[in-house]
């Protein structure tokens, strides 16, 4: 199991590069942080608050974000095999070339998104 920050409030704080995998950040509220390349792997996201973050180039494979609030997060390029976005709010994100194999996408709102170069689940494709 990985480190716990449940509820915490991570304000402008750099993961780059990190190895988070197994990381808890259920209902952390988490705000122009920067994950990029980081390996955020089989992390429990459930109803985070991600709001203008940096993911570029990162891998959230098996993450947990279910009902989390994804708002203007930079996804570009990351790695999102089997997460589970079900009930996220993925508003005016950038998700160009983002891998989303075998995702669980059901009742996700990507209002606003990029999606250019993105690869889908062959469920939706």
């Amino acid at each position: 199991m990985g480190a716990n920050l449940s509820k915490a409030i991570l304000d402008e704080v750099t993961f780059e590069m990190a190895d988070l995998t197994n990381i808890n950040l259920r209902g952390t509220f988490i705000f122009k942080s920067v994950f990029a390349g980081a390996r955020v792997n089989s992390a429990d996201l459930r109803g985070a608050n991600l709001v203008k973050t940096i993911m570029d180039y990162s891998t959230f494979i098996k993450a947990n974000f279910r009902e989390a609030d994804l708002t203007k997060p930079n996804l570009s390029n990351a790695n999102l095999t089997e997460a589970n976005f079900t009930k996220a709010i993925i508003i005016e994100a950038n998700l160009s070339k983002a891998n989303l194999t075998d995702a669980d996408l059901e009742q996700i709102d990507l209002s606003k998104s990029i999606l250019k170069g993105i690869i889908l689940p062959k469920s939706i494709k």
